[in-house]
């Protein structure tokens, strides 16, 4: 478990990186789809050597990102059917 290593400071700010890509990426599937499934793959890529390499739990990374992307995603489909 990497997380009981690291300070409150930098975990927090892990979370928040997570979330914000997962946001990016939810953003940008409708108009840049190549570009939103190249961030998440590269996102699942570095969690999944990151997972073997250190045994970080990736599943909550993983989750993280989800919920980002779902509020990013959220974003979008809202602002489109308001216009």
């Amino acid at each position: 478990m990497l997380f009981g290593h690291l300070s409150p400071r930098y975990r927090l700010l892990s979370r928040i990186v997570h979330v914000v890509l997962g946001i990016i990426a939810g953003l940008l599937i409708l108009s840049y789809p190549i570009a939103a499934l190249t961030l998440t793959a590269l996102f699942l890529i570095y969690e999944y050597v990151e997972e073997t390499k250190v045994l970080d739990e990736m599943y909550i990374e993983v989750k993280e990102f989800t919920g980002g992307y779902l509020i990013g995603l959220s974003i979008v489909l809202i602002l489109r059917a308001l216009g």
